[in-house]
This record gives C-alpha cells, structure tokens and sequence, in this order.
C-alpha cells in the first residue's frame, strides 16, 4: 500500500501544476481530493508513514522528479 499511496502522489503532483504548488508550501489539503480520497486521502498517507510522513514529504520535495515539474 505504501508504493501506492507514493506512486499517486508522485504522479499527481507532477501532472498537476496546482497540486505540486501545494506539496511544495506544505499545503496538502489536496490529498483529501481525488484520486487521493479513494485511497483514503489525509489519513491512509499517516497510517501508512506514521512518524516518517514528513521525512519522506521533504524527501519527495527534493527529488529530481519534483524539481522538474516545478519548472514547467
């Protein structure tokens, strides 16, 4: 569950210029959004990470991926 949670994330905050805004500013009330809802939005990302949820949320942040959907 956990590479999925990530995989969703990933994918929608490079797809999505306003998504990405907001992971950036640490805004993630998008995550209670489709496609996230589905999964369980806010909380499944908790569950799933507990205490390693904002170590990987900055992870996530630096990553090349990010970084170039930033760009666009």
């Amino acid at each position: 569950m956990q590479i999925r949670l990530l995989r969703v994330l990933i994918e929608q905050i490079v797809q999505s210029p306003k998504y990405a805004e907001q992971f950036e500013k640490g805004d993630f009330k998008f995550l209670e959004n489709q496609p996230f809802k589905f999964y369980g939005g806010t909380d499944a990302y908790i569950a799933a990470f507990g205490e390693k949820t904002k170590p990987i949320f900055f992870n996530i942040r630096q990553s090349p991926p990010f970084k170039l959907a930033r760009m666009k």
